[in-house]
């Protein structure tokens, strides 16, 4: 993994209208986790070396795990623009984990193998 300095300031996060992804209902849960997280410092951006990779013959077997143009390879790339802070605090923000598997949504049918893990990365719902 490679990991490449970024110029983030923590006085670019104030103002949620700048970054709509990050613009919660006051009374969501997400809202909450979200104004937490903005006083976190952030280290700089790690993102997957695919060159390195390559030259030790892994990058067949990452890609297989990561996938390509998924949201963890998505993730990752991320971690080279300015927009990686907006997306860590989101994706923190809404994270859910839960063993026994998510509850459906009213009005749908609950799944035989429920999905374990959700999130949001720039306002897209991944599970």
């Amino acid at each position: 993994m490679a990991d490449h300095e970024y110029d983030i300031h923590m006085e670019e996060l104030d103002d949620l209208g700048h970054y709509p992804y990050l613009d919660f209902s006051p009374d969501s849960e997400w809202f909450g986790r979200c104004q937490k997280l903005r006083d976190v410092q952030l280290g700089p951006g790690t993102a997957v070396d695919w060159e390195l990779l390559q030259e030790v013959q892994e990058a067949e077997r990452a890609r297989a795990i990561i996938g390509e143009d998924m949201p963890w390879d998505r993730l990752f790339d991320l971690s080279f623009t300015k927009t990686y802070r907006e997306v860590v605090v989101e994706f923190l923000s809404t994270f859910i984990y839960s063993e026994e598997g998510l509850q459906p949504l009213p009005g749908e049918a609950p799944e035989e193998e429920p999905d374990q893990v959700s999130f949001h990365i720039l306002a897209s719902s991944t599970v």
